[in-house]
């Protein structure tokens, strides 16, 4: 009993751990779309399959301006930290209202080294760069600095006539346990262009 015990606690041990994988980011051009699955193509001749959520939503990323950006609003902001102990903002996008996902600092893999900051958003100042701004977060607060001519996109979630074969895409795709990518979400830029994420 000690030794069944033992390997049920590991058993739910990994799926736990795999639960709580992190996803993974996917680039690239839709190939393929059914009703349970999208096929990505990520690289000239390699192709992601990965499996439908029931309930999978879409994303299109509209651009705004950097003047656009308001205090309070919840933002998110893929930066690389400076010497002077700031963020240089590579990308910023700006949720609806009410919208809050992601809270807080994890890494990023575009550019290398890079950061995705998420908080509320305080004043803005002009600064040579461009615009400078904190943004507060659960745990924490990170001085941004958004250089003028960064991409500025507003997330809106609309329906799913935009996801279709040929257009490009960004999506964060979850491991399970039995080795698929579950996609819950699928965002693409305005026109079918590839997000700036």
């Amino acid at each position: 009993m000690t030794e069944i015990a033992a390997a049920a606690a590991a058993l739910a041990a990994a799926g736990a751990a795999a639960a709580q994988a992190p996803p993974e980011n996917v680039r690239g051009k839709l190939v393929e779309l059914t009703e349970r699955s999208i096929s990505v193509e990520v690289a000239p001749g390699k192709r992601l399959d990965m499996r439908l959520a029931p309930e999978w939503s879409v994303q299109v990323m509209r651009p705004i301006r950097l003047e656009d950006l308001k205090p309070g609003r919840f933002v998110g902001v893929i930066e690389q930290p400076q010497p002077e102990g700031y963020g240089l903002a590579s990308e910023v996008h700006m949720f609806l209202p009410g919208v809050r996902m992601g809270e807080g600092q994890q890494p990023w893999d575009r550019p290398p080294g890079s950061t995705m900051t998420q908080g509320d958003i305080g004043p803005l100042s002009d600064v040579p760069q461009g615009k400078a701004f904190e943004l507060t977060y659960a745990g924490g607060k990170r001085k941004i600095v958004a250089p003028k001519g960064v991409p500025v996109v507003l997330i809106n979630n609309e329906g799913r006539e935009h996801i279709k074969v040929g257009v490009e895409v960004f999506i964060l795709a979850w491991p399970e346990a039995d080795g698929q990518r579950r996609v819950d979400a699928v965002a693409t830029g305005e026109g079918g262009a590839l997000p700036p994420l």
